[in-house]
């Protein structure tokens, strides 16, 4: 007598199997997609603090400004002082003062070449064609920075000077920092300096960075 070999039971546990398998892909896809946005979140709700423990009034109107091909577009603080380069796709400041908060005085936006110059600029944003660090030097500190407008943003913050061919490093008492944006593929790169005792203007340029808007 021969003996028939049970398929049926093969098969209904390679089906459990399979459902168990698509069972834990699923959650832990959604772990990852809600750690994600929670951090997220919570950079948000941790910079919100921020900016109203220094007296900033969230409903005030900040200027709106698009690059000139219309690839970057943010809100400017009050009393800063933009290039929007003609040249370039990228906004920029050159001065010390150009990008100290002055709530209730408009920012100024001109529409301009930036000057060359060696000398590093105060703040810029402006797209890249790769995604690489350039400003500050390969000991910079890295930390998420969170998302803006579906963008992964990396930051890096260093006191010991920039790569070999960049501008100037910082001196004592400065702080460089380097913001890498990386939408689906499409690079844009920020930097800005933190000069001695300005930690609550620090707090407003990455307010303004995150209402950052990008092609």
């Amino acid at each position: 007598m021969k003996l028939h070999k049970d398929n049926n039971g093969s098969t209904i546990v390679m089906g459990l199997l399979f459902v168990v398998l698509i069972a834990v892909i699923s959650s832990t896809g959604w772990y990852v997609y809600s750690s994600r946005k929670h951090a997220s979140d919570i950079l948000n709700q941790v910079s919100k603090t921020q900016v109203s423990a220094i007296g900033i009034d969230q409903s005030t109107d900040w200027k709106s400004i698009k690059s000139i091909n219309g690839l970057i577009s943010m809100k400017i603080p009050d009393g800063w002082k933009i290039i929007n380069d003609t040249a370039t796709d990228g906004l920029y400041a050159l001065e010390p003062s150009d990008i100290i908060y002055q709530a209730g005085n408009p920012a100024i936006i001109s529409n301009n070449v930036v000057p060359g110059t060696d000398a590093p600029l105060r703040f810029q944003i402006f797209t890249a064609d790769r995604d690489y660090q350039g400003w500050t030097s390969i000991k910079a500190k890295k930390t998420a920075f969170g998302m803006i407008d579906n963008a992964t943003v990396i930051r890096y913050s260093d006191k010991a000077g920039p790569q070999k061919g960049a501008a100037l490093g910082p001196t004592e008492g400065e702080i460089d920092y380097e913001y890498l944006i990386d939408k689906a593929g499409k690079f844009y790169h920020a930097a800005y300096r933190v000069l001695p005792g300005e930690k609550d203007n620090f707090i407003v340029v990455e307010e303004a960075l995150r209402s950052l808007k990008v092609q």
